[in-house]
């Protein structure tokens, strides 16, 4: 994995290559966002904050918290 890149179990974030350095690409197996950065410091901004959401939500898309990949919390018998 790049610098730029965060990978999750259907998500991923990563600069897209081919077209302007300051574009980033956001995809599942849905839907494609295509960010358009005006400059640099703007495209690094977008990273920072999509590195720190997804250190903030780990813990509520952990698969292995839940075997039926559902985001009820599991019932204690």
């Amino acid at each position: 994995m790049n610098r730029y890149g965060i990978a999750y179990e259907r998500t991923r974030v990563d600069k897209q290559p081919g077209s302007y350095d300051d574009d980033i690409k956001i995809n599942n197996s849905l839907h494609i966002l295509f960010i358009q950065c005006r400059t640099a410091q703007n495209c690094n901004e977008w990273i920072q904050h999509l590195l720190n959401l997804t250190e903030q939500v780990k813990d509520f898309v952990n698969e292995t918290r839940n075997r039926f990949n559902s985001y009820a919390p599991i019932r204690e018998t």
